[in-house]
């Protein structure tokens, strides 16, 4: 299988953030008040959102407990009492991303009848997930700054994982006879590159959500591997 994700670029992390940074300090309503809320439900979670949309409107290396708390409505102390440090909360971060991206990419393309059928349902579930996750993904995208040491070995293993599923699909299309593709590992980069290249400018309030988006990419990725 492939060596690393390499997602279409030299660092898939780099990709970018999102297209409108404005939105990335999100705000609770009605606002929770301080400390660690009783009516939190899901507390942990809740200071994730609140971290990724610091991280992707500042940066990893601007952002600090004290503006994630804010941000959430909470103090210090209480993002202490589940995160002691920003490293924990961005590793948190960046594993959740790649198991959910994955479990979810596999939920999609399990119902399929054929490879091409496979294909669109791995495109189209990328897709979803990236317009339901955006900050997340751009945590992911950016790291903490740029090196190979932002991302632990279990980190990289779930990014291989994810590439991996991708190539299995195209290998199971050369194998039917249903795409001609001469290096299945490139090309899965080629694709995992066109759909992150989204995050650096699909518009949310735009004509097309990220799905309808992939499934034009999609018509084009068929085109070109259907044997003639």
């Amino acid at each position: 299988m492939m060596d690393s994700i390499a997602f279409g670029v030299k660092q898939w992390h780099k990709i970018g953030g999102t297209k409108d940074r404005r939105t990335a300090m999100t705000k609770l309503s009605p606002k929770a008040g301080r400390g660690r809320p009783p009516t939190m439900k899901n507390p942990k979670e809740a200071i994730l959102k609140s971290a990724a949309a610091c991280f992707s409107d500042a940066g990893y290396e601007a952002t600090s407990l004290n503006g994630i708390a804010h941000n959430l409505g909470m103090t210090k102390a209480g993002v202490y009492h589940y995160f002691p440090t920003k490293r924990e909360i961005f590793d948190a971060i960046v594993s959740s991303v790649l198991k959910d991206m994955l479990i979810h990419s596999k939920s999609s393309c399990g119902g399929a009848e054929n490879a091409p059928a496979e294909l669109a349902a791995f495109v189209r579930a990328h897709a979803e997930f990236f317009e339901a996750n955006q900050h997340k993904f751009s945590v992911l995208f950016n790291g903490r700054g740029g090196d190979k040491s932002d991302y632990t070995d279990d980190q990289i293993t779930a990014r291989r994982a994810y590439s991996d599923h991708l190539q299995a699909i195209l290998e199971r299309g050369v194998a039917q006879g249903s795409f001609e593709i001469e290096d299945t590992a490139n090309f899965a980069r080629a694709i995992l590159g066109m759909l992150n290249w989204m995050s650096r400018w699909f518009d949310p309030q735009g004509e097309k959500t990220a799905a309808q988006i992939a499934d034009g990419y999609t018509k084009i990725l068929l085109n070109g591997v259907i044997p003639r």
